[in-house]
């Protein structure tokens, strides 16, 4: 056993599945698919697409800041 490593219950993933980002940016299906891809935060590991949070994240500051 790893007695040497405490896991957090509180773990935010780097990673988010399509259904995350949706709950995440609070868009819909098509909104946060094409916020992801403007954020240039894609990531595929095999089949799945996956969306960087820190992407994402970066995307929506700078976009605010436009504002």
């Amino acid at each position: 056993m790893n007695k040497g490593i405490e896991r957090s219950a509180e773990v935010m993933p780097r990673l988010l599945g399509a259904k995350e980002l949706q709950a995440y940016t609070g868009l819909g299906a098509n909104k946060s698919a094409e916020l992801g891809k403007n954020a240039g935060a894609v990531r595929r590991y095999g089949k799945r697409v996956l969306y960087d949070r820190l992407k994402v994240d970066a995307y929506i500051e700078n976009e605010m800041q436009e504002v």
